[in-house]
């Protein structure tokens, strides 16, 4: 199997495939088809197929893992819950976001329970769950999830780091969409203002390189905010 993670990593794919059919058969021949390496196989499995585009395939396989898992290992198992979010990915990359939705909202209520709400693994569950929900534009559940990522992202990553910008424009964004004007742009003076308003900081940054993401974010937050200064 470790191989077969550096052969997927490599993107040789259809290598990694053969050898986690032949493991994921050498488990069950001898271990059973519901033993905790077994469905770990047959997650790999799932996973090398949803990357070579075979979405059903791996769908009906996760599917089949997460009820065994839930069955013989618990459904707060950390190897259910990561069953779970893959399982998620799949049904959203085919297009059912609700279905995605629904098992990543019960994802994140058993990470929280039972590892916290700081746990990296709850974090990861979150930001799965947060970007579904901005692509199903649903902002007012959206809107919930953003401060809980902000405050872990700023001490993680520090206010001015790119990953906190584009989850902090993403914040007004959906205010904006629920025409939430006065709560945006308190998103903006809180989160984003060194972004709009520090020129001097701005011009050291686009020295060394400013993240292209921060740059396009500021220049249309200029626009949104009808900010009419002349842009170096």
């Amino acid at each position: 199997t470790n191989l077969a993670s550096t052969l997927r990593s490599m993107n040789n794919h259809s290598g990694a495939m053969s050898l986690e059919e032949k493991a994921w058969t050498l488990m069950k021949d001898s271990f059973g088809f519901e033993h905790p390496q077994t469905l770990k196989c047959m997650s790999n499995l799932a996973t090398t197929l949803c990357d070579m585009g075979n979405h059903v395939r791996a769908k009906n396989l996760q599917e089949q893992a997460l009820n065994l898992m839930k069955e013989h290992l618990g459904s707060e198992h950390p190897d259910t819950l990561a069953g779970m979010n893959n399982l998620a990915s799949t049904l959203e990359v085919m297009g059912d976001q609700a279905s995605a939705r629904n098992l990543q909202e019960q994802c994140l209520k058993l990470m929280e329970k039972y590892f916290g709400v700081e746990h990296p693994s709850t974090i990861t569950s979150m930001e799965n769950l947060l970007t579904t929900l901005m692509k199903m534009e649903d902002w007012e559940a959206a809107e919930t999830y953003h401060p809980k990522l902000l405050d872990s992202y700023i001490v993680k990553h520090g206010l001015k780091d790119s990953k906190t910008t584009l989850l902090a424009f993403g914040y007004f964004w959906c205010l904006r969409n629920q025409n939430k004007i006065e709560e945006s742009q308190k998103v903006v003076s809180q989160y984003l203002d060194w972004l709009v308003n520090d020129e001097n900081q701005l011009i050291e940054q686009q020295k060394n390189n400013m993240d292209r993401n921060q740059n396009q974010i500021r220049l249309a937050l200029k626009q949104i905010l009808g900010d009419k200064r002349k842009e170096g």
